[in-house]
């Protein structure tokens, strides 16, 4: 399946999810309510990608080295998207069985699974990301042993230089 195609799909399912739904009904309030929420989740989840890069991998505590609020940011982007693109994965797929009749008498699966499962595939992506920061530090600290500079772990993350201290 295309890139095109599979856009298609996910918005297509994510529609038949959405339409004549709870959030249909209340997405006025709920939406605004939600971004402020992520607007304080992307940096928070950029400080702790930088500490774990940074403990992890160096043992350098995270308020050694300054961080600015756009890092944070970015270095959240790349995890926190996966996790809400898989999310929406999840629901385009429930949605897809809306009109196919699948869960007409499955109304626990509406209330319970979706959610659930939605939420497992949350945690799990970011447990990935949290997972990758840490292979990233040990990737770099193997580099800074051997005498070369460690590459950071996203485009975003604090550069590195190698200095002979005696």
């Amino acid at each position: 399946m295309g890139g095109g195609s599979a856009l298609a799909f996910v918005l297509y399912g994510l529609g038949y999810a959405l339409v004549h739904s709870w959030f249909s009904r209340n997405a006025n309030w709920a939406v605004p309510a939600l971004v402020p929420a992520l607007a304080l989740t992307l940096p928070w989840s950029g400080g702790l990608l930088h500490t774990m890069y940074l403990q992890a991998g160096f043992g350098v505590p995270s308020d050694a080295i300054h961080v600015s609020a756009c890092s944070s940011y970015a270095a959240s982007l790349k995890p926190v998207g996966l996790a809400l693109g898989l999310a929406a994965v999840v629901l385009a797929l429930a949605g897809w069985m809306r009109p196919y009749h699948r869960w007409v008498h499955a109304r626990g699966m509406v209330r319970i699974d979706v959610p659930l499962m939605s939420l497992f595939v949350i945690g799990i992506s970011l447990a990935a990301g949290l997972a990758g920061t840490e292979a990233s530090a040990n990737r770099a600290r193997t580099a800074a042993t051997a005498g070369t500079a460690p590459p950071p772990y996203c485009h975003h993350a604090p550069s590195a230089h190698l200095r002979h201290v005696r």
